[in-house]
């Protein structure tokens, strides 16, 4: 997945991670293949079990040169957030998928429920990609 958001020309300004060893391995991975230097990952235990109030406050970002911001977590926490954030009930991120998500907000501290303006996923496996 780390090479598909290469190809995917991704960048991050910020990525958080939990600290649980996949979610750190991940992070790692990611982080090596797009470039992204490994001291510059937030480690965050308050991503482990997360519910979308916690996601949020995760997502507690004051910078304004911050526009693109990964998070590798766990679920059911992120598949709520994307619920949460979409306002869709059906929003589900496999093991190892990776989830779009383009908002329309005025800055991060107006992140909120029916901010999404597109999504989509991507999945390991040949089926790939929905949203």
């Amino acid at each position: 997945m780390g090479r598909t958001l290469v190809s995917a020309a991704d960048h991050f300004d910020r990525l958080i991670s939990s600290p649980a060893l996949r979610a750190r391995q991940t992070a790692l991975c990611v982080a090596e293949a797009i470039g992204f230097s490994e001291e510059c990952i937030d480690w965050d235990d308050g991503l482990y079990l997360a519910d979308p109030q916690d996601l949020l406050d995760c997502l507690d970002i004051s910078s304004a040169s911050v526009h693109h911001v990964g998070v590798v977590g766990h679920n059911p926490g992120l598949s709520q957030f994307g619920s949460y954030l979409s306002q869709q009930n059906d929003v589900f991120l496999s093991t190892c998928g990776v989830a779009r998500f383009e908002l329309k907000i005025d800055g991060w501290e107006t992140l909120g429920p029916g901010c999404v303006r597109r999504f989509k996923f991507q999945h390991p496996g040949p089926a790939g990609e929905s949203g």
